[in-house]
């Protein structure tokens, strides 16, 4: 019986852990890309497009950033509350 290895997370072509498990040993870094395109196909550069470019021009969020954004979605509606409660205190204050 035949086992497989399934990694799953992996979108990008250049990760360091995906040499001799993916490449074979002693390919040079610099090729790894047309090693890559070369397995893949046509759908190599529209994933290098997904992994790369929506990456590093903001499109795709860093995990630490997907967190924080939560924590502020999660707590939004208590801190509306209290800047609602506070305002109508400033304006009360102003008033008299």
């Amino acid at each position: 019986m035949t086992t497989a290895r399934i990694r799953i997370g992996c979108s990008g072509w250049n990760y360091r852990h995906w040499r001799a498990l993916f490449y074979p040993k002693g390919l040079p870094q610099k090729r790894w890309f047309a090693f890559y395109a070369e397995h893949f196909g046509e759908s190599a550069y529209i994933a290098r497009c997904r992994s790369v470019y929506q990456r590093t021009t903001g499109a795709v969020l860093a995990p630490l950033s997907s967190f924080l954004l939560l924590q502020g979605i999660e707590t939004v509606a208590l801190r509306v509350e209290r800047h609602v409660e506070n305002a109508r205190r400033v304006a009360e204050f102003l008033r008299n």
